[in-house]
């Protein structure tokens, strides 16, 4: 029974030391750390930021979110799947609504449409009023859920796109017509 302890007390040692090496070659050198010295290799990718891209697709998450909430608005006319309805409301899924540059969704929702359009060989004639919306960041938040939603792959519209748009047509007045927006390019 002894050597059985005395062999476990070496392979606990082992072990230890085993695990001191590996941790040191992990941590490297143990040297006090300074303010201006680069973190132990272990920690380096922890410490990275996260990529252009993960972020985008955080914030559009975030506003995929917000923005479906923020579509129970637009229900009534658009329906909860977005199919609009037929000669009276179009729809968003996979039209050149949803597609068109983030700029344009912008305008019509800020201030309304009026006048025709032909979505898919069918005509919808009325007004869009101005959206019931009441932030820049729900805004983006609906025409992100929009763009992103029922199979449409278009970009997030972000709070500081609504900003700016609300900004260059702060004096536009009354509804915009489709031949107005469909001139625009942003």
């Amino acid at each position: 029974m002894t050597n059985d302890g005395a062999t476990r007390a070496m392979v606990a040692g082992v072990l230890l030391a085993v695990l001191a090496v590996t941790f040191t070659r992990l941590a490297g050198p143990r040297t006090a750390p300074t303010s201006d010295s680069p973190p132990p290799k272990v920690y380096r990718k922890l410490l990275e930021p996260p990529s252009r891209a993960a972020v985008n697709e955080h914030l559009a998450a975030t506003l995929m979110q917000r923005g479906k909430r923020v579509y129970e608005a637009c229900v009534a006319c658009h329906l909860p799947t977005g199919v609009g309805v037929p000669g009276t409301n179009p729809p968003l899924i996979g039209s050149h609504i949803a597609d068109a540059p983030p700029g344009r969704l912008i305008r019509a929702m800020l201030h309304g449409v009026e006048g025709p359009l032909t979505i898919d060989g069918e005509e919808y004639e009325g007004v869009m009023p101005p959206a019931q919306v009441e932030t820049d960041d729900d805004l983006a938040a609906v025409l992100t859920y929009i763009r992103r939603s029922w199979g449409n792959a278009g970009s997030a519209v972000t709070p500081a796109m609504v900003r700016a748009v609300r900004e260059a047509t702060r004096e536009h007045e009354g509804h915009w017509t489709t031949e107005d927006l469909n001139r625009i390019v942003d």
